[in-house]
């Protein structure tokens, strides 16, 4: 026959091993979630990077309109193997410098792939502070 007190002692036991179970399962998704988390948002930092990178370029090969022997700027974008992009300035033949249009349309190109980069980062941002607050 089992005593009362042993009984009480095992589902004590019990529970705290349930409950340490839990914690290290709350713990382990926890580093998880910021190992991806910090992934992530490397790709957003990288996109927002190649994303001022061409703003700037093409700001240069503006501003530079009406220099004479005038060599353009180009960006060449790339994905990274971490999940990023990377990017690469070539520069064009001398005396290919004026095509204004071009460059225009590069500036909001750049804009709105920066500002999506930044949306991404911020709901990434979000998660995290959410997925903290849930757990503590």
């Amino acid at each position: 026959m089992v005593c009362r007190r042993c009984l009480i002692r095992l589902e004590s036991s019990a529970s705290n091993i349930a409950l340490t179970g839990m914690k290290f399962l709350v713990n382990l998704i926890q580093i998880l979630w910021n190992v991806i988390s910090i992934m992530n948002v490397n790709a957003s930092l990288s996109g927002m990077n190649a994303a001022q990178t061409r703003l700037d370029v093409s700001a240069y090969n503006i501003a530079n309109l009406s220099t004479q022997n005038f060599t353009r700027q180009a960006v060449t974008q790339s994905d990274s193997a971490n999940g990023g992009a990377s990017v690469s300035l070539t520069s064009s033949p001398t005396g290919t410098g004026n095509n204004l249009e071009a460059d225009m349309v590069e500036q909001l190109q750049s804009k709105n792939t920066y500002l999506a980069n930044l949306s991404v980062f911020k709901a990434k941002n979000d998660m995290m502070g959410a997925l903290i607050n849930i757990n503590t």
